[in-house]
């Protein structure tokens, strides 16, 4: 029995060792992230009211800003702004890639160090993308993914990665190549029940169906990403979807169906800060359904969104709206009839609103003197891109004065 018994303490003793070394080195991992999101945060707290361009000049210690909490609070901060200020997103995304190279060393984890940098890289793609400038987004998505290729373990930040790329390379007229990229990226979300990305893969393969006219099937799409968005109690991407949906039944003309969807989309714009997401859509639509030779049918669907921001008393996104629908309507047309007509009436209207800000009532003043009086369409589009100039200024500054320009 004794030799029974010494045989298995000799067993045993190794084994507790290397469970309690493990479970050591488990807890000085969780110590460490925590440590760093603690001070990320209060980095942050610091950066929040300092222009991006003057970041550097707040870490001059050596090591700095440069820590992995640091770089994740950055990039934290640059998602929140993504719909709200694209610009502000690429500025942030661009100061944290031009110094990732310089993040401090991390002892604790072999993953942390290139995690972050393909991480940062992705973001920097995000934030392009948003902003417009695709030929960038997909560079800076090829090297998310030359980072996150050299590891197994980064499979599904790789697909999150392709994503991007998928969809700058469809911005760019690779489409088949985008869709190739974006269905591999829904698998293998799927098979690793990671229902946030695949969330996210549902949205860009659907978006990919829908400039391939394939109207149906994007729809259908959109229904499942809906689905998967409010299980998710994902407000933001829910909108989002709402909002797809919407313009899908614009194209397939369920116009009653797709007003209704469209104004429950705008109004969760609104609370949720997405203003940039709301006037891009109020162009696309007007341009769709332009292009399909029914400007009676564009005018309607953007009145009615346009009606609805305003009884619900949102009357600076109502004003927004109104403003890229007389721009659009202009380009489109080649006339500016639409917003000397009804475009002025609309912002007389909204003028005489109760509770309507001072300086947001004297943009409506002048939009209607300005554009009854247009003989041109130089002179009209003047005047709109002066008061558009001035609404999104008023977002960020709500009592920014309105000045008449000369």
């Amino acid at each position: 029995m004794s030799s029974i018994g010494d045989s298995g303490n000799a067993r045993e003793g190794p084994i507790c060792r290397c469970v309690v070394t493990q479970e050591s080195q488990i807890l000085s991992f969780l110590a460490f992230l925590n440590r760093q999101s603690d001070a990320g945060r209060v980095d942050l707290s610091i950066l929040r009211d300092t222009p991006v361009a003057r970041w550097s000049e707040l870490f001059v210690a050596p090591g700095a800003s440069r820590s992995y909490g640091a770089v994740r609070s950055m990039l934290a901060y640059a998602r929140e702004q993504f719909d709200r200020d694209p610009g502000l997103a690429v500025a942030i995304t661009r100061y944290v890639t031009d110094r990732i190279d310089e993040i401090e060393p991390v002892g604790e984890s072999v993953i942390i160090e290139p995690f972050i940098r393909g991480l940062a890289w992705k973001e920097h793609a995000n934030a392009l993308y948003g902003a417009g400038e695709v030929t960038e987004a997909a560079g800076a998505a090829e090297k998310a993914i030359a980072v996150f290729s050299a590891s197994p373990v980064f499979e599904s930040d790789l697909a999150s990665a392709n994503l991007v790329r998928a969809m700058s390379l469809h911005a760019l007229g690779s489409t088949g190549d985008a869709l190739q990229l974006a269905v591999a990226s829904l698998r293998l979300f799927g098979a690793h029940a990671d229902p946030a990305m695949y969330l996210v893969a549902v949205q860009v393969c659907g978006g990919l169906l829908f400039d391939l006219e394939e109207y149906s099937s994007a729809l259908d799409a959109y229904r499942v990403a809906l689905s998967v968005a409010e299980e998710l109690t994902n407000q933001r991407e829910y909108a989002r979807m709402l909002n797809n949906l919407g313009t899908c039944n614009v194209c397939l003309n369920n116009m009653e169906i797709a007003e209704r969807q469209l104004q429950q989309a705008f109004r969760l714009f609104q609370q949720q800060g997405m203003e940039s997401e709301m006037l891009r859509t109020v162009t696309a639509l007007a341009r769709i359904t332009s292009l399909q030779g029914n400007v009676d049918r564009a005018l309607d669907a953007c009145h009615s969104i346009y009606a609805d921001l305003l009884y619900h008393g949102l009357t600076l996104s109502a004003a927004q709206v109104l403003v890229e629908l007389m721009a659009v309507m202009t380009e489109m047309t080649g006339k500016p009839e639409y917003a000397r007509n009804e475009g002025s009436r609309l912002a007389a209207a909204l003028g005489e609103e109760e509770n309507v800000p001072a300086n947001l009532r004297a943009a409506m003043v002048f939009l209607v003197q300005r554009t009854v009086g247009a003989r041109t369409t130089s002179q009209l589009g003047a005047a709109i891109s002066h008061v558009k100039t001035f609404l999104r200024d008023v977002m960020f500054s709500p009592v920014k004065e309105f000045v008449t320009p000369i």
